[in-house]
């Protein structure tokens, strides 16, 4: 519990665990704390957190399309072990990281949340993407893992059309209503 942002068991969105790997995802009215930790044999402990109550673009009920990425971590600085945690629109039925080689990995989605833990070799240099699909198994949207969403040039409009997220500009996308 961080001091002056608390969270209770029951602002658990999603947890997920693979291996020595667990990511966390905490939400409540104001704010969100996600958060990893990483205890692999014979090293000292590792991990990631972020907490964010006003974070610019941050829009407690729209997404920037399907899915927005809260945190990720990585044991490398160019992949290895990847752990990302965020936040899905209702749409959202399926989560996978394509890992660009080939292999997939699933996200754990609960509560308009998930989170992914892919241990291996994901390398930014085959371009891993997250990749989501609605309840048919038709592709919504596929976006690059390691870029942030600042680095992707897109902007969201709410239904009225006013600019929810990126710069406003001729062909920005839907925002997606999102609710836990």
């Amino acid at each position: 519990m961080h001091a002056r942002l608390p969270v209770a068991g029951a602002d658990l969105a999603v947890g997920a665990e693979h291996g020595d790997h667990v990511a966390v995802l905490f939400l409540t009215e104001d704010h969100y704390l996600a958060c990893t930790e990483w205890d692999p044999p014979h090293r000292g402990r590792s991990g990631g957190l972020a907490i964010d109550t006003d974070r610019p673009g941050w829009r407690h009920d729209w997404l920037p399309g399907p899915v927005d990425r809260l945190l990720l971590t990585s044991t490398e600085q160019d992949g290895g072990d990847v752990v990302a945690i965020g936040r899905v629109s209702a749409r959202v039925h399926r989560l996978v990281l394509d890992h660009g080689d080939g292999r997939t990995t699933t996200a754990r989605i609960a509560n308009g949340a998930f989170g992914i833990i892919a241990q291996g070799d994901v390398r930014e240099r085959d371009s891993p993407q997250l990749v989501s699909y609605d309840s048919a198994g038709n592709e919504l949207d596929r976006r690059p893992l390691f870029v942030p969403f600042d680095r992707l040039g897109r902007c969201y409009v709410d239904p009225q059309g006013t600019t929810v997220y990126g710069k406003p500009g001729p062909s920005c996308l839907p925002a997606e209503p999102w609710t836990r």
